[in-house]
């Protein structure tokens, strides 16, 4: 019975108590309760963003992504974003589904004075409050027309109302006010739209308006870029070496031909560890620690050792050595300290450069005198992208091969 209902609550599950077996209702509601309290509570955001010109890609929908970088540098990471148009019914349905569920709401767009800003009724509706006057901010509207002599239109007035009881938000760079709400547990969070309005609008209210909530804890970021490994092998060893170290950490994957990135936000004290086991899993397939390509990495390494490179290609028609000379430093009047040369091949099975079919073997021999290196690696010749992918292997195994050199 415990299992079943903790299986339930950590899937957020809905059931009825009687799972079968011999257990009382009390000793069902006992296991609900010690299920619920072995979960970590997690704060969690909504993020809705309001605008027909958002939904018909007129207007970038950057607050979006603004809002959810400050709300997770809060550690209230968004859980979902709804952009809806400028409808009543459908901004209240987005607010309604976070109620009681998140945190926090931040509502963004729509409060302007015109028929079509109709934000506020939304919320409104979703929090069960009617409409009422607030004279503050009338004032304030009033105020700054005037100041810049701007007539004071009749319209003008819906920017002076707000769900009833809520604390309201001075705009100073703009007519529209925002406010604040707490429902059921969650607090909303209504500003207008224009960036240079609502963020540092929102930045004053994560500063100060949710001391209920915890602070963000210190973590550390375990990054890994790897190459030749698909992203569900990745994963499950990742998965793994998580669930053996006992971590209650969530690893994030992003794959992005042809890199797969891991990212693991975990405690400062476990981060090394972590590294480490990760290193041990995976380390035949990573490129870097850092948010940067393999050839981004090779023509710092040639740069720092000025190293001077030719490459006799026969794969990327020289699209790896475009690459690599506008990552690298202008070329000073100076002698190289050494030069390296290699050789880019491929082995096309079932298709060809321009039969975009079956697998390519890639060859990337380094010359060291007497001495040779060959990396290979066998990938799907999924289309002209696979040579971007030959550059970047190529540039992989040089890197590789000079650090080996000197380690």
């Amino acid at each position: 019975m415990r299992d079943a209902v903790s299986h339930v609550t950590r899937r957020r599950d809905r059931v009825t108590y009687d799972l079968g077996g011999t257990a009382t209702t009390t000793e069902c509601a006992a296991a609900v309760l010690d299920a619920c309290g072995a979960v970590p509570r997690a704060h969690t955001a909504a993020v809705v963003t309001v605008g027909d010109e958002l939904l018909r890609a007129v207007l970038e929908d950057s607050n979006a992504g603004e809002a959810s970088r400050r709300l997770a540098a809060r550690a209230v990471p968004v859980r979902v974003r709804h952009t809806v148009g400028d409808d009543e019914a459908a901004i209240a349905d987005a607010v309604r589904s976070s109620i009681g569920r998140d945190d926090v709401v931040v509502v963004m767009g729509g409060l302007g004075p015109t028929s079509d800003d109709v934000t506020r009724i939304g919320v409104a509706r979703a929090v069960g409050r009617p409409l009422e006057h607030r004279e503050e901010a009338w004032q304030g509207v009033v105020e700054r027309l005037t100041r810049f002599g701007v007539a004071v239109h009749e319209d003008n007035r819906r920017q002076g109302q707000f769900p009833e009881g809520a604390e309201l938000l001075p705009n100073t760079n703009g007519t529209a006010w925002g406010c604040r709400l707490d429902v059921q547990g969650t607090t909303v969070v209504m500003l207008p739209g224009p960036p240079r309005e609502c963020l540092p609008m929102l930045d004053a209210f994560l500063r100060d308006g949710l001391a209920h909530l915890p602070e963000p804890e210190p973590v550390d970021t375990v990054f890994r870029r790897t190459l030749g490994v698909i992203e569900a092998d990745a994963a499950a060893a990742v998965d793994a070496l998580v669930r053996d170290l006992g971590l209650r950490v969530k690893p994030a994957y992003r794959w992005h031909y042809p890199y797969v990135d891991i990212r693991i936000d975990c405690p400062p004290g476990n981060a090394a560890e972590l590294a480490k086991r990760l290193d041990d899993a995976l380390g035949a397939y990573v490129v870097t620690d850092r948010e940067r390509t393999a050839v981004q990495e090779l023509a710092e390494l040639l740069d720092t050792r000025a190293l001077a490179l030719t490459t006799e290609d026969r794969v990327t028609g020289g699209r790896f050595a475009a690459e690599l000379a506008a990552e690298r430093r202008p070329a000073e009047d100076r002698e190289p300290s050494a030069r390296v040369s290699v050789t880019l091949d491929a082995d096309w099975a079932g298709g060809g450069p321009q039969d975009h079919t079956g697998t390519v073997r890639l060859l990337c021999t380094v010359h060291d005198g007497a001495r040779e290196h060959t990396g290979e690696l066998t990938v799907p010749n999924r289309g002209p992208e696979v040579l971007a992918y030959a550059a970047q292997f190529a540039a992989w195994t040089i890197a590789r091969r000079l650090v080996e050199e000197t380690a």
